[in-house]
């Protein structure tokens, strides 16, 4: 079945600045690459085809390629992650980090003014940082294959509670009025109500057959025990 426009796809995939893998979704090669973090969650990424936020040259090779198979794509950086701007390398007052009980470091990831960077040094009570994607400026290459195919619309709400909050088809679709029911677990997660939100304005943005959202909480009494 061919990929289309409006399709939510579940992806695995690999990316790389050269030889070097910089990001996987794949736990194992993630650990023969040396860059495994026990704290991250490996798992197949949730990909919105029409959302402009994915690199232009990913998201043309995911358009061009079928369901389970395996795929490589060799982006140029400027259908990648663009361009080096040199004005996104900032010199920042040491003290604006000691504020906020960070020591910065050469290399330490950080953020500055709402926007990921990295640091580059620290030197004469200035801290440079880069605020450029690590990989602008570069050549990179995608391995990946598209595990699932998502064309239905309730289908697509419920993907999005799965990748967010990890609930388990709690959404239903019908006749334009879609109604979510959140369990009292899933209201503990520390970022729910920025999940939340997330899932509310992808839902009303990319799957227009939704009119209406109800979103109900439910919140059960514990009983003591005596």
């Amino acid at each position: 079945m061919a990929i289309s426009e409006n399709d939510f796809l579940k992806v695995s995939f690999s990316v790389f600045d050269g030889d070097r893998m910089v990001e996987t979704t794949r736990e194992d090669e993630a650990k023969k690459a040396g860059i495994y973090d026990a704290n991250m969650k490996y798992k197949d990424s949730l990909i919105i085809l029409s959302d402009q936020h994915i690199i232009k040259g990913f998201r043309n090779a995911l358009k061009n390629s079928k369901e389970n198979e395996e795929s490589k794509a060799e982006i140029k950086s400027a259908d990648a992650f663009g361009s080096r701007k040199e004005e996104l390398v900032r010199l920042v007052p040491l003290q604006r980090f000691s504020h906020e009980g960070i020591s910065p470091a050469a290399g330490m990831p950080v953020s500055l003014d709402g926007a990921r960077g990295r640091v580059q040094s620290v030197s004469g009570g200035r801290v440079r940082v880069d605020l450029n994607h690590e990989l602008a400026g570069k050549d990179v290459v995608y391995n990946f294959k598209i595990t699932k195919c998502i064309s239905s619309s309730e289908e697509k709400l419920n993907s999005l509670l799965h990748e967010y909050l990890e609930l388990e088809k709690a959404a239903t679709l019908k006749d334009g009025i879609a109604e979510i029911s959140v369990p009292q677990d899933a209201l503990m997660n520390e970022e729910y109500l920025n999940r939340k939100y997330a899932i509310v304005d992808s839902a009303m943005l990319f799957i227009p057959e939704i009119k209406n959202l109800k979103w109900t909480e439910n919140f059960e009494r514990k009983e003591s025990k005596s």
